[in-house]
């Protein structure tokens, strides 16, 4: 009985880690974790140095007072412009790494 318990313990750990190294889990997990933390820098980014340079053009340092009949769209302009500038940090960040970090022959298939 207890060797059959072992066993089956034994067998789900090798199961366990197989699907760990066949899905990737610990990359997705990290990527997951730097998202989380690029967000942060870009929402301090945004609410630091866009909002202040918007403020000086509109005179408002936060778009979500803007509504119409109850209607938030303030707040979603703000979520653009937020979702704009880690798209452009994304995307500069994957240009950057590409062209410093991969040897001609890597770069040949990727057009970015």
């Amino acid at each position: 009985m207890i060797s059959e318990n072992l066993k089956n313990k034994t067998t789900f750990i090798k199961e366990f880690f197989e699907f760990i190294r066949k899905f990737g889990v610990i990359g997705l997990a990290l990527g997951v974790v730097i998202g989380g933390a690029v967000k942060t820098l870009v929402d301090s980014l945004v609410l630091n140095i866009v909002n202040p340079i918007l403020a000086k053009i509109i005179g408002k340092t936060d778009l979500s007072y803007l509504q119409w009949e109850g209607i938030k769209f303030g707040s979603f302009l703000n979520d653009i412009i937020n979702f704009v500038v880690l798209l452009a940090i994304v995307y500069f960040t994957i240009r950057f790494l590409i062209g410093n970090l991969l040897s001609e022959d890597e770069k040949t298939g990727l057009k970015i």
